[in-house]
């Protein structure tokens, strides 16, 4: 459609503003409905255009993270499977994410050099690992989960 272009034309000109501007939305709008917009809209992205999103990976996670927050079930409960299904596509398109479904940890390597691991179950950080000191390529978790 032709809006759909529009945003994919903004998003190729100015990534940093319009991951800025979904990832601040995705966060504080109040309603599940303006959310789930939100993520139908990075999960275009993410299989039609995942190299705009990649600078991007650890900002955009985390702020897909915070729509799992159990502390909001009603959040939780109407966008659990759209992040679900955002997250696999991002595993399978990124080597810089990763998951392991034992443990419901998901990783995400940025640009900087850290590696942020996440808990899906509470949603929130469990880890950050530094010491790279150049960007993170790939990042996967062992069968053991830890």
């Amino acid at each position: 459609s032709m809006s759909r272009q529009s945003i994919v034309q903004i998003a190729s000109v100015n990534p940093a503003l319009f991951i800025s501007t979904l990832t601040f939305d995705l966060i504080h709008s109040k309603g599940a409905a303006e959310r789930a917009g939100c993520l139908k809209l990075l999960g275009l992205f993410i299989s039609k255009k995942p190299l705009i999103l990649h600078p991007y990976l650890p900002r955009i996670v985390e702020s897909m993270v915070k729509c799992l927050d159990p502390n909001v079930p009603q959040i939780r409960d109407a966008l659990q499977q759209i992040v679900t299904v955002n997250f696999a596509e991002m595993v399978r398109t990124f080597p810089n994410v990763a998951f392991h479904h034992g443990s419901q940890r998901l990783a995400v390597g940025a640009v900087e050099g850290a590696v942020v691991v996440y808990d899906l179950r509470t949603a929130t950080r469990v880890q950050v690992l530094e010491g790279h000191t150049k960007a993170v390529a790939a990042v996967s978790i062992s069968p053991d989960g830890k």
